[in-house]
């Protein structure tokens, strides 16, 4: 066997099947859904000739083959056999599971290590006691997950081999959205990255409080000079306005620079991971959510802090 099996309440999820499973789970759902299988991914050496085919993703793309326009019908050598480039991936697509690595994608029937005919895999490919691939479905628009679950148990259970000594034990089929992607990155990491994300928010507080202080002193030194703008006709609307501003200016100022320097520091972040986790490719993008919380957040404490009480 092969794949991740965790806790679920009172039982246990698993989420690798046999070739046999696979392919009778497919055959049967026709009409209902589109099901297709992965496996885990391996290291491979790779250089030039031609042979089966192959999809290499946007970054492979970049920087292993030098963004040739002309890729396709390029011939690559991985684990010193024939392939043929089909295609590139979109820039967007960051792999099946979260976190993924894989740069390069065959057909299952075409995996370097099912070609090596002393291999494990090409020794227990086809055994339905062989457990290893990963299914993602496609279902149709008018099929709910549990009606999935219900009409293909049947057919997954004709899959297995043997009999089970205690029934209610067996395994069944559940269905999960696979829109954010597979694995379980976020299951394993999702509870202490909700913790960092409320430390930091904590963080910003204290850190905008501070802020908030100084402004405070600041705005007791300008006690006269708001006095006078006021006796030469300044309005309360006129000062606030202008306090906002002046407000608005210092806090997008601070989100640009932090958004500066987040990126060469969250890359710092990565080097200090584990090895297990440094393996994964944690997409360090600019996310325009994030960036927008902490704008407001920034925005929301400096114009309080910085303009009501000087307006009062």
């Amino acid at each position: 066997m092969s794949g991740n099996m965790f806790r679920d309440g009172a039982g246990l999820a698993a989420d690798y099947f046999s070739v046999r499973a696979f392919e009778t789970l497919r055959d049967r759902a026709a009409g209902r859904a589109e099901i297709a299988a992965h496996r885990n991914p391996e290291d491979v050496s790779v250089s030039s000739s031609r042979g089966a085919a192959v999809v290499v993703t946007y970054q492979f793309w970049e920087s292993h083959l030098g963004s040739d326009p002309a890729i396709v019908g390029r011939a690559l050598r991985i684990n010193d056999r024939s392939y043929t480039a089909a295609g590139v991936l979109q820039r967007s697509f960051t792999g099946i599971r979260l976190g993924d690595t894989t740069d390069l994608y065959t057909s299952l029937c075409k995996a370097p290590d099912l070609l090596e005919t002393r291999s494990w895999l090409a020794r227990h490919w086809d055994r339905p006691r062989s457990w290893f691939l990963h299914m993602i479905a496609r279902r149709s628009p008018e099929m709910t997950a549990e009606a999935m679950a219900r009409s293909l148990d049947p057919v997954f259970a004709s899959t297995r081999e043997g009999t089970l000594k205690e029934p209610a034990t067996a395994p069944r089929l559940r269905f999960q959205d696979g829109s954010h992607g597979l694995g379980g990155l976020r299951r394993e990491f999702g509870n202490p990255f909700s913790v960092l994300l409320t430390l930091v928010t904590l963080v910003l507080l204290i850190a905008c409080a501070n802020i908030a202080n100084l402004l405070l002193a600041r705005a007791g030194a300008r006690r006269q000079e708001v006095s006078i703008r006021a006796s030469l006709g300044g309005g309360r609307a006129r000062l606030v306005r202008q306090f906002v501003t002046r407000s608005l200016m210092l806090a997008l100022a601070g989100g640009l620079l932090s958004i500066a320097v987040a990126r060469p520091v969250a890359q710092a972040a990565l080097t200090l991971l584990p090895a297990e986790i440094g393996a994964f490719r944690l997409d360090l993008s600019f996310d325009t959510r994030a960036a927008g919380y902490t704008l407001t957040l920034t925005a929301l404490t400096r114009c309080c802090s910085g303009s009501t009480p000087r307006s009062a």
